[in-house]
C-alpha cells in the first residue's frame, strides 16, 4: 500500500506555566446548578449540529467518495446525483451511494495505476515489473484488456506516454522540448526505436483467461530497456477513465442507484438515469481566440458520451496538454504506428444510448487518432451511426452531426465567429 507521510517542522507556540488559583467555598449550590444547565445547553447544541452535519438534504448534489479511501485520481471524476426520489431516506441513500461509489472508484483507480504499488493490487504498476510471469488481475482490469481487442497497440506506448507526460508537466517551452520528438534529435530516435520494437512484435499482452495475463517481453526489449531505464511497458493513459467510469455506472446500476451521471475531466460520460430527465452536453470547438461553446444538445435516457479534443479547455487540462509559445499544443492521443501526437480532426464527440464510454472510445480511435479526415473517415462514422454511435464535430465553423432529427441549441453567432448546422456528408460519389 503506497504511504504518504510528512512531518511538521514549525515552530508551534509553546504553553504557559500553569497558574494555580485559590477557589472560594462559597454558592457551591448554586454553581452545581449553573453548571448542570450549562451542560444540558451545551449538549443540545451539539445533539443539534450533529444532527444537521448528518442529515442530507433532498435535490441535486455532488457525491464525494469517503475521504478515508486511497484515491489519488478522485478530483478527476464527479458524481451528480438526485436524492430524495425513493422511499429511502435521502441521509441513508446518500450514505449507500457514496459506499458503491467509494469501493467502486477505489478498485477501479488502483487497478488502472501505472505509477503506484498498492499492497494485493496487480495492477499496470505491477504487470510492468513482472514481465514474462502469469499475473492474476482484477475483473475490472481484465475486461478492459479484452475490450481492447485489437487495439491493444495503443497500451504499448506506455514507455513514450512517460515522456509526453513529462511534456505536459513542464514549466516553459525549453523544458518542454527536451522531451518533445519534434523538437528534440535523440527523442525523435528513441520513439523510432520504441515504435520498431512494438511494429515487431516484441511486446505482447497475453490474456490467459480467469482473470490471468502474461506481458511477454522479448529479451531484445529488456535489454534496450534495462539500457533507458524504462518501467513502464504498459499504460491506458488517456483511455482508462473511459473504463473506469463505466465500472462505477455498473456498479452504481447493479445497486439500483440510476438517478445521476458520472463523468471524467477528460471527456467520459455515463447517464444512469432511466427517468424523463433532462441533460445536457456542451460541443467545444477550437477557435485562434481559444475554446469555443459552438452549440448544444440535450438528451434524456441513459446516455454514454465520449468527447475527443486536441486543444485545452479548463484548467483540470494541464495534465494532458502543452501548448508552446507559438500555439503549437502537444496532447495525449499518439498514433501507434508513429508515437507523436495525431488527430484528423480538432474535436469529436460520440454518443450512444446503446453502449458504454469504453466501447464508444474503441471505435472512435481510428478515425480520430489518424492523420486525415476523409471520405473513409465519414463511412466509418456512418458504419458507427447504424450501430446506434452517433457523432458530433466542428469543421470551418459547421457543424455536421449524424443523428436524424438532432436538434443543436445555442448554436453560437458572433460578430467575428458564426456557426452553422449541417447533417453530415453521405454521398462520396
Amino acid at each position: 500500500m503506497a504511504k504518504r507521510t510528512a512531518r511538521d517542522n514549525r515552530d508551534l507556540p509553546h504553553p504557559k506555566p500553569v497558574q494555580r488559583v485559590e477557589l472560594s467555598d462559597q454558592h457551591v449550590g448554586l454553581r452545581i446548578f449553573l453548571v448542570v444547565i450549562l451542560v444540558l445547553i451545551a449538549g443540545s447544541s451539539l445533539a443539534y449540529a450533529v444532527s444537521s452535519w448528518l442529515t442530507v438534504d433532498s435535490g441535486w448534489t455532488t457525491i464525494s467518495p469517503d475521504s478515508a479511501a486511497d484515491i489519488m485520481e478522485s478530483a478527476s471524476f464527479e458524481l451528480q446525483y438526485e436524492l430524495g426520489t425513493t422511499d429511502l431516506g435521502t441521509t441513508a441513500e446518500n450514505k449507500a451511494i457514496v459506499l458503491i461509489y467509494t469501493d467502486a472508484l477505489e478498485l477501479a483507480c488502483q487497478s488502472f495505476q501505472a505509477d503506484v504499488e498498492y499492497e494485493d493490487v496487480h495492477n499496470i504498476y505491477y504487470i510492468n515489473r513482472h514481465v514474462n510471469e502469469d499475473i492474476v488481475v482484477e475483473p475490472v482490469l481484465y475486461q478492459a484488456f479484452e475490450q481492447m481487442k485489437d487495439q491493444l497497440s495503443y497500451l504499448y506506448l506506455g514507455p513514450l506516454y512517460a515522456e509526453y507526460y513529462a511534456v505536459f508537466a513542464s514549466n516553459d517551452d525549453q523544458e518542454a522540448a527536451v522531451y518533445d520528438p519534434e523538437l528534440n534529435e535523440d527523442q525523435e530516435v528513441y520513439f523510432e526505436q520504441v515504435c520498431s520494437f512494438i511494429s515487431n512484435g516484441a511486446i505482447e499482452l497475453v490474456l490467459l483467461g480467469d482473470y490471468t495475463v502474461r506481458l511477454e517481453i522479448s529479451e531484445e526489449y529488456e535489454a534496450f530497456a534495462d539500457e533507458y531505464g524504462l518501467t513502464s511497458y504498459l499504460d491506458f493513459f488517456w483511455m482508462k477513465n473511459a473504463f473506469i467510469v463505466d465500472y462505477v455506472a455498473e456498479q452504481l446500476v447493479a445497486g439500483g442507484y440510476t438517478n445521476g451521471q458520472i463523468s471524467s475531466v477528460d471527456g467520459y460520460v455515463r447517464c444512469l438515469d432511466e427517468r424523463q430527465v433532462t441533460y445536457g452536453i456542451n460541443l467545444i470547438d477550437d477557435q485562434e481566440s481559444g475554446a469555443l461553446q459552438a452549440a448544444a444538445f440535450s438528451y434524456e435516457g441513459p446516455m454514454s458520451v465520449v468527447m475527443m479534443k486536441n486543444f485545452p479547455v479548463y484548467s483540470t487540462d494541464d495534465v494532458s496538454y502543452y501548448t508552446y509559445g507559438n500555439g503549437e499544443t502537444r496532447y495525449s492521443y499518439l498514433s501507434p504506428d508513429t508515437g507523436r501526437c495525431t488527430s484528423a480532426l480538432p474535436g469529436l464527440l460520440c454518443y450512444s444510448a446503446d453502449v458504454s464510454s469504453a466501447e464508444i472510445m474503441l471505435e472512435m480511435m481510428p478515425v480520430y487518432i489518424s492523420s486525415e479526415f476523409g471520405e473513409e473517415s465519414l463511412e466509418f462514422l456512418w458504419e458507427m451511426a447504424g450501430q446506434g454511435i452517433y457523432s458530433i464535430y466542428c469543421q470551418n465553423q459547421v457543424i455536421y452531426y449524424s443523428e436524424e432529427g438532432l436538434s443543436l441549441e445555442d448554436v453560437y453567432d458572433g460578430e467575428s465567429v458564426s456557426y452553422k448546422t449541417e447533417r453530415m456528408p453521405s454521398d462520396f460519389d
